[in-house]
């Protein structure tokens, strides 16, 4: 019976340090295994509802060691609730000058999570959508395995 109490006590410890308060927003989409196409884009739909916070917004990208090149570029489209319609293009460095990845994870895939805007407002309550391209004019891009975009609480 005591041990029931402490595994009950364990399993709720670790539910509590996975909630993170900041976090408003946090999916991925796979990439076709085959090689990433410039027009599949990956769409994220966000309802904001909190236009009083102030946000930043990150990509994340899990790569394999596959992967050709040592920076990757991508194409943000950013469609505001009125209709608004915002182009980014923005690079990311994946390797550091002698090869070796950046990102987190051991083994052959490797997670990354970079900064692409921070401070910033969303002033609209309202759908936001937010469409993730890759620009490295590649046909099929090799060794990507998923991309995402998380918003969080600045």
């Amino acid at each position: 019976m005591v041990a029931h109490k402490y595994l009950i006590a364990g399993v709720l410890v670790m539910i509590l340090c996975a909630c993170d308060p900041n976090r408003v927003f946090d999916r991925n989409a796979a990439v076709d295994p085959k090689g990433w196409i410039p027009r599949d884009g990956k769409e994220f739909r966000v309802e904001i509802t909190d236009t009083i916070s102030i946000y930043n917004l990150y990509i994340s990208l899990r790569h394999t060691n596959d992967y050709p090149f040592s920076n990757i570029y991508f194409f943000v489209l950013s469609r505001f609730p009125d209709g608004q319609l915002y182009r980014d293009t923005v690079e990311y460095v994946l390797a550091d000058p002698s090869g070796r990845w950046l990102g987190k994870g051991l083994g052959k895939i490797k997670d990354n999570r970079y900064p692409f805007r921070k401070g910033i407002h969303l002033p609209e309550k309202g759908t936001y959508v937010f469409r993730i391209e890759q620009a490295m004019r590649e046909n099929y891009l090799k060794g990507v395995h998923d991309v995402g975009l998380r918003i969080e609480r600045y």
